[in-house]
């Protein structure tokens, strides 16, 4: 079987697209999917995408804490991709379900149990925050399948295979999509569920991808497999991973709190507030596509080229990453920048709302060269093992930057959300200022994992 990297001899970039153009298109389904989401619970008014906007927000923080569990998977099964120790791929990849198995478990039951707690923090009105609770306890019970998804995915693009998530994601959303339209609407003879319809879709479409993932690895035919042992708990193993993605995880930490303190300010100024919030970011979320891609292969790259000993390689895939990612993202900022109304309007249509999403949406257009850099360079630092300085440079940005400024500008200056939102933008330079400083010092080349 043909390695899954493009080989040595070929372009640096054609190692780049490899990688970069089916995490793009992953994202880009994912993304859609959710935005498809919104866009049907946009028909129940605002409300209703308030609820599911702050339900997602909850679930968010399952997937930082599993950050601590992928990012530490990427950074091993890559460097033991390029170094061809296969048993430790191999061990490194069964202890990453064994853990987030683990990590999946209590988020089930307080999420099932109790949505009301978590949603509650938030602030929202009371119809709001019903709407989030229902919604987070048909999510949350789908845990433990999206941990299995999560860790698979990380393994197969470690090991330079980024197609097979790809398609899985794909399918997986598509049937989100089919099953919320169902579930939402009231369809094929079913009763129409609203909001608790978008949970129950979101919940089996989880069950079809960890379903599809488990039959490709019983079935051996990828790099990807369980092998007998490889679920026993290997205490240096689970440490090793833990060791490396703990740093990720506590930056996911960090900024799922910030934007908890976040979203805070942002209730503050209402419901049609928090619907124009919501869509801002779904729309910014399709933008960030070309980031992500380019942010995947630099990770892969980066941790396969330290393991064959060629940091000058690893080295510059990062670069020509970031080039390619400023390039395409820099070019949607400005397509969303001039279009903002017609992509508003698709969502809702609701005037108020839409105003205000308009504003928001140029706003963060301006930040995607800021996010391209940030997410291309931490991506190429994680792959290498330096989860460090991405947690630093988060924090840095969050408490340094968004959140007193968006105190400053939005309660004590005429700007009001305004000054809430534009926040956000000074906050993506300030923290893609601190990644690019550290990529570019090299210091990153000498860790060990």
């Amino acid at each position: 079987m043909l390695s899954p990297f493009v080989s040595e001899g070929d372009n640096l970039i054609k190692q780049v697209f490899h990688l970069a153009w089916p995490s793009i298109l992953n994202n880009l389904f994912q993304t859609l999917a959710v935005t498809a989401d919104i866009i049907m619970v946009g028909t129940l008014g605002r409300k209703a995408v308030g609820g599911v906007t702050i339900g997602g927000q909850v679930f968010f923080i399952l997937m930082t804490v599993l950050a601590a569990v992928t990012a530490g998977t990427v950074a091993l099964v890559s460097r033991f991709t390029g170094s061809g120790e296969t048993k430790n791929r191999d061990m490194a990849v069964g202890q990453s379900y064994l853990l987030a198995a683990v990590i999946s478990i209590p988020f089930f039951f307080l999420g099932t149990l109790r949505p009301d707690i978590v949603v509650g923090i938030y602030g929202a009105s009371l119809d709001v925050s019903a709407l989030a609770a229902e919604y987070t306890r048909f999510v949350f019970a789908g845990s433990p399948l999206f941990a299995v998804m999560a860790v698979s995915a990380a393994s197969f693009i470690a090991t330079g295979d980024a197609k097979t998530p790809m398609c899985i994601n794909g399918t997986t959303n598509a049937f989100n999509v089919f099953f919320n339209y169902i579930f939402i609407f009231g369809k094929l003879g079913m009763p129409a569920m609203g909001v608790k319809g978008a949970g129950l879709g979101t919940l089996l479409s989880f069950l079809v991808g960890a379903m599809i993932y488990a039959s490709i690895l019983i079935s051996k035919k990828r790099d990807v497999q369980i092998v007998p042992g490889a679920l026993v708990p290997d205490g240096e193993m689970m440490t090793r991973i833990v060791r490396i993605g703990l740093p990720a995880a506590t930056e996911q930490v960090a900024i799922q709190i910030g934007f908890l303190i976040y979203m805070i300010m942002v209730v503050r100024f209402g419901d049609a507030a928090v619907a124009a919030h919501s869509i801002g970011m779904r729309v910014q979320s399709l933008s960030f596509m070309p980031g992500l891609g380019f942010a995947t292969a630099a990770t892969a790259l980066s941790g396969r080229y330290l393991g064959e000993r060629a940091p000058e390689t690893a080295e510059k895939s990062g670069w020509l990453s970031l080039k390619l990612a400023i390039l395409t993202m820099g070019s949607l900022g400005l397509l969303l920048f001039v279009f903002a109304r017609p992509v508003a309007e698709v969502f809702i249509r609701d005037e108020t709302v839409v105003t205000l999403s308009v504003v928001f949406i140029r706003i963060l257009a301006i930040g995607e060269i800021a996010i391209a850099t940030h997410f291309t360079l931490a991506g190429a630092l994680r792959g290498a093992g330096d989860t460090k300085y991405p947690l630093y440079a988060s924090l840095f940005g969050l408490y340094g930057f968004r959140i007193p400024l968006a105190m400053v500008l939005g309660f004590h200056t005429s700007l009001g959300l305004y000054g809430v939102w534009l926040a956000m933008v000074i906050e993506y330079y300030a923290r893609s200022t601190v990644i690019f400083i550290r990529y570019r010092s090299g210091r990153w080349k000498a860790i060990r994992v």
